[in-house]
């Protein structure tokens, strides 16, 4: 089942994707481990929206989401288009579907 036109609004989320809440784990003074969060509402609120939209579009065609991907990862692995910044978008745009896909198209990553 596949849904015509959103194709582009897929591929810009993924180009896009925003950096998710970073969480560190630190020893407190007494020498407990913790996680210490790290707070950027403009960041986090942006994430949100990118991450819940890829989410949606996913729903749609979990194939055409997967096919993208695949190719945007192949890009970057071939230099095409290499860069920090897109090898990273790419990532989070990947890590904010997981559990999207079922067990057998996760697999395939």
């Amino acid at each position: 089942r596949r849904v015509h036109g959103l194709a582009n609004v897929r591929l810009l989320v993924i180009q896009r994707m925003a950096k998710p809440e970073e969480v560190f784990v630190v020893e407190d003074e007494n020498g407990k481990i913790i996680r210490e969060r790290q707070k950027d509402t403009a960041s986090m609120a942006l994430y949100k929206v990118l991450r819940d939209t890829i989410v949606f579009l996913t729903h749609l065609d979990p194939e055409e989401t997967e096919n993208m991907l695949k190719v945007k990862l192949s890009l970057q692995m071939n230099g095409r288009e290499w860069s920090w910044q897109n090898l990273n978008s790419l990532c989070w745009a990947i890590g904010s579907i997981s559990g999207t896909f079922t067990v057998e198209q996760e697999k395939r990553f």
